[in-house]
């Protein structure tokens, strides 16, 4: 396993805290395991790191990660490999977002999405997939 920077560490030990606001979304797999390896899909950039298999059609939540040291939290994507025009969807920039997409909390997820891409914006971030230039 690749060692990372605090602030993706920080982000991980988050997710495996609240892992019971989400465990009804899919099973732990890939960085929440302790693997670090693409899990094999053409269509998988390497910034992708996967954590949650929603067993569904190879969809699987992760993070996207731009440097394995950087200083920022890294962003929750989905990998939808069926999905062959946009396979990456950013999701959210932090995990209290990605819980209120996905756990018990309510929020509007075109809301936490725009959050996300201004928050890439504001770091002077490349976009993540196509839907990102959408907002």
């Amino acid at each position: 396993m690749r060692l990372f920077g605090s602030a993706i560490d920080d982000t991980l030990l988050e997710i495996r805290r609240s892992q019971h606001l989400w465990a009804h979304r899919g099973d732990p797999c890939g960085l929440l395991l302790g693997v670090d390896e693409p899990i094999g899909y053409d269509c998988e950039p390497p910034q992708f790191r996967a954590f949650c298999a929603t067993g569904g059609d190879g969809d699987h939540d992760g993070l996207w990660i731009d440097d394995p040291d950087q200083t920022h939290s890294p962003f929750f994507v989905l990998l939808s490999p069926s999905d062959f025009g946009d396979p990456v969807q950013l999701l959210a920039s932090s995990t209290d977002e990605w819980l209120a997409l996905v756990g018990q909390r309510a929020e509007r997820s075109g809301d936490v999405r725009h959050r996300a891409v201004q928050r890439r914006r504001e770091l002077q971030l490349p976009a993540v997939g196509a839907g990102d230039s959408n907002w």
